[in-house]
């Protein structure tokens, strides 16, 4: 079978939807006929008739073991999609599969579908340069996936992911960086996840280039090589680019510099040619917008944490406006459905706002903001009044 049989360009126009979330869930409004492709998460459906299509990003990792003791593995995101049957006549699965240089055989490609814990692997009906294309599917949760035996030898999309914290950033004599760095496959449309993860835990996403102009490989070591002030020699760590279902499981390297350092620069580096793959720099103006803006946060949610605390009576009896602050909450993922559905069987406010108080004891400095403004949002004038008692 010829290359060109198999691997097809989208070359069709293609509408680009921008989704409306409810919580977790991504919602769709199409039109019959044109190709719509979601803005956020990369996934593209053909329909018959106009018509809302619902889904959710799911978590390969409880489906690993099953996709390798079948002799394959997911290299896309997964889909739990719901709509009613035979309204669709073809939908686009992204995947981060390289396929330059790629015999063209689409039988090492398939679709995983998952449903009551058992796996069903179909064969797509064609392989695009960055889609897996269903004619007429049905839907469970699904994701592309290519067999082990050519996935460990194929050249993966690949980009560099950079997060940052500074420790003690109000102490300069025990001030320290952390900079942990990730591989991540181009096509990764679940990062928000990640991001959560590394917000909760005191980071911030760098915004540095994150391309690689080169080929990256699974399982292949990188050297991310730190260098600081003026490029005298700080560190190095080697990365395994391994690619996880659940993108928070994902490997790093994580470096740790003093905060004496002026500027410094992390380049990535393939360990068995040493040729420098990706470099980004960190300025002296880098280094103290991020302590100052990292100085700030740290002192604003220590003063909510306190705020909450000392005033939990007062705000279970005189907040009344709890609903919305729910439901704010629930679109900012905070709380889950069913910590809705408890917080609002509660029959009175002082109750509702006595249980999401507790479910905020969990949270961590970035949820505890978010709750805060929420709060100020729409319940001002108590805020205001406990904040001038405080």
């Amino acid at each position: 079978m010829a290359e060109s049989d198999s691997f097809v360009k989208i070359e069709e126009e293609t509408d680009v939807i921008t989704p409306t979330l409810h919580g977790r869930s991504y919602r769709l409004e199409l039109q019959p006929e044109r190709l719509s492709r979601c803005s956020e998460t990369g996934i593209a459906f053909r329909v018959k008739s106009s018509v809302t299509i619902e889904y959710k990003l799911e978590s390969g990792s409880c489906y690993e073991k099953q996709m390798e003791n079948n002799g394959y593995k997911l290299v896309g995101p997964l889909f739990n999609v719901k709509v009613a049957p035979g309204v669709v006549s073809s939908v686009y699965l992204p995947h981060y599969t390289n396929l330059q240089g790629l015999i063209g055989n689409k039988t090492m490609f398939k679709c995983g579908h998952f449903k009551n814990g058992k796996m069903n692997l179909e064969t797509p009906s064609r392989i695009e340069t960055s889609y897996t294309v269903l004619e007429n599917p049905s839907f469970s949760c699904l994701g592309p996936a290519v067999q082990y035996s050519c996935f460990a030898k194929k050249p993966i999309d690949c980009t560099v992911h950079l997060y940052f914290r500074v420790l003690c950033p109000n102490l300069e004599e025990t001030r320290e960086y952390r900079l942990h760095v990730y591989l991540i496959p181009a096509w990764e449309n679940n990062l928000e996840k990640l991001e959560g993860m590394k917000v909760k835990r005191g980071f911030k996403r760098l915004e540095k280039p994150f391309q690689i102009n080169a080929k990256m490989y699974a399982g292949q070591i990188y050297k991310v090589i730190v260098k600081k002030n003026a490029n005298v020699y700080s560190q190095d760590q080697n990365l395994i680019y391994k690619i996880h279902n659940d993108i928070t499981k994902t490997n790093f390297a994580e470096v740790n510099i003093e905060g004496s350092a002026e500027t410094f620069s992390v380049m990535l580096e393939s360990a068995c040619e040493g040729k420098e793959l990706w470099e980004a720099k960190l300025t002296r103006g880098d280094l103290t917008s991020l302590t100052e803006e990292m100085a700030k946060k740290q002192k604003r949610a220590c003063d909510i944490k306190r705020f909450l605390k000392e005033h939990h009576s007062h705000l279970v009896a005189r907040i009344t406006n709890v609903s919305l602050v729910v439901d704010e909450l629930y679109a900012s993922s905070l709380l889950e459905e069913e910590q809705v559905d408890l917080i609002r069987s509660r029959p009175t406010t002082q109750e509702q706002m006595r249980e999401l108080l507790k479910d905020a004891r969990s949270w961590g400095k970035e949820e505890r903001v978010k709750f805060y403004q929420a709060l100020e949002k729409h319940n001002g004038p108590v805020i205001k009044h406990l904040q001038r008692g405080s």
